[in-house]
């Protein structure tokens, strides 16, 4: 085997300096898939890089090579760093080339951590939280635990394995057992094929799949029988919409809603057997804590919680500054717990509209108007004031394909909106092209970049594309 020369590359993505260089593993003569496939000859040179200076590997995108490197890590005493490639370029630096096992140097030793996995970006820049085993190892019993699942599982992923959600799927088939077969999400072809042969047990995926799953079987007879036989149908990433919750329920295979954060380990709660409600995301799970404050904000305690993160200014590892004294992480996201103690999440807390000492979560209003538009639309309620005279009004953007009808206004609309307050009635509705969105790194809507982009349509007075509705 042989090294190639350490090489340091600039950030090519205009974040500051990254704190570390990557540098690629290419045995000659070989392929990259097959220098994975060896967890003892791979965890003995990744020991040999950690006795020259402190590294991690990249997560590889591939279900099997990440479970040889879950164990060469392991072995070898090396974290993994999970996230999209911008995030890791954005911490440390751009690879050159694409061939090879990709290893990071790290500013600090890192005693203990066996994951550093990326946040998802929505507040801002993403960090990278530390996991160590406890972490894994219980997320991996208590999620099991909920979802009745063990060794002989088939798990089916459509999610990206190198996200904290699609990790959590792959980590528990490294620790508890059992196989992982991985989807693209836009592969329904193969994971209609999957489902109807009865080839996975589980599918773990976004709203948007299960979405395209509910049409889907109008044109194929046996589908939604097949996905009753599911034992696990997963989703999260975002908050689900009503009507698809209720579609699934209906039809006698009800979606396993989860909540789940990085920092959280990621599984906090999951919708399942006793803990099921159509609408909410279930109970935490075993050795979970959440609670709710007065004014809406989810807190979580318990032994998945990520303690501390990595400082990418000062290279350092440090306290997670969202975790307070008692050991209650600040999620950021807004939600209830009803009577059963079912958790529900609204949303992120800048969803949050304020109006006349009133509030009302951006959520409820989507839920509200969903059905009045396109089945492929995606509503976003914002509260602006575009002309900056202290009169800020809510607006709906409706995010869509421009070839799409718009959304339905008329008696309806304007008794649905009747409903509300007036501090929280939708002024404009607003169409807004989905090539014209941009999302997080980890592939989430950016309400910051939407805010701005709707508010230049109403600065310009919309023109064909806003509508007044009062």
């Amino acid at each position: 085997m042989q090294w190639e020369p350490d090489t340091a590359f600039s950030s090519a993505s205009g974040f500051p300096n990254p704190i570390g260089t990557r540098r690629e593993f290419q045995p000659p003569s070989q392929s990259r898939a097959s220098t994975m496939t060896n967890s003892r000859e791979l965890a003995s040179v990744l020991a040999a890089e950690t006795c020259r200076r402190p590294v991690a590997m990249v997560a590889p995108s591939q279900v099997d090579d990440l479970l040889v490197a879950i164990r060469a890590a392991g072995e070898a005493g090396v974290p993994i760093v999970l996230g999209t490639p911008e995030q890791r370029s954005a911490t440390f630096g751009n690879a050159v080339g694409s061939t090879g096992l990709p290893i990071v140097e790290l500013p600090v030793d890192s005693d203990g951590v066996r994951v550093l996995a990326a946040t998802s970006g929505t507040t801002g820049r993403a960090r990278f939280v530390a996991w160590t085993d406890e972490v894994l190892d219980h997320q991996a019993k208590a999620t099991t635990t909920r979802i009745c699942t063990g060794p002989s599982t088939r798990y089916g992923l459509a999610l990206g394995v190198t996200s904290s959600y699609g990790f959590s799927v792959v980590n528990i088939a490294a620790r508890i057992g059992g196989t992982v077969t991985a989807f693209s999400p836009t592969d329904h072809n193969g994971l209609i094929e999957a489902i109807c042969s009865g080839s996975i047990d589980t599918l773990d995926t976004v709203p948007g799949v299960w979405r395209y799953l509910a049409a889907a079987c109008s044109l194929h007879s046996d589908l939604l029988d097949a996905m009753t036989r599911l034992q696990v149908r997963g989703v999260g990433g975002e908050v689900v919409p009503h009507s698809l919750l209720n579609f699934y329920a209906e039809a006698g295979a009800p979606l396993h809603n989860g909540y789940g954060l990085t920092e959280a380990g990621p599984n906090v709660a999951i919708s399942y057997g006793a803990a099921y409600g159509v609408h909410t995301v279930g109970t935490p799970l075993p050795g979970t804590g959440v609670r709710v404050t007065h004014d809406g904000a989810v807190l979580v305690s318990g032994p998945s919680l990520a303690r501390r993160i990595l400082d990418t200014v000062t290279g350092q590892y440090v306290d997670n500054p969202a975790v307070d004294a008692d050991g209650w992480l600040d999620t950021g996201d807004v939600g209830a717990v009803d009577e059963s103690g079912r958790l529900t999440i609204l949303g992120r807390s800048d969803g949050l509209l304020v109006g006349h000492g009133k509030k009302l979560h951006s959520s409820i209003l989507e839920e509200t108007f969903r059905d009045l538009a396109s089945d492929s639309a995606d509503l976003v309620a914002l509260q602006l004031d575009p002309h900056r005279i202290g009169r800020p009004r809510v607006v709906i953007a409706v995010i869509d394909d421009p070839a799409t009808a718009p959304m339905r206004l008329g008696t309806e609309f304007t008794a649905r909106a009747r409903q509300f307050p007036p501090e929280f009635r939708v002024r404009e509705i607003v169409q807004v092209g989905r090539d014209e969105v941009r999302t997080t790194a980890s592939g989430k809507l950016d309400r910051h970049d939407l805010s701005a982009l709707v508010t230049m349509y109403l600065e310009d007075n919309g023109g064909s594309r806003c509508v007044r509705t009062f």
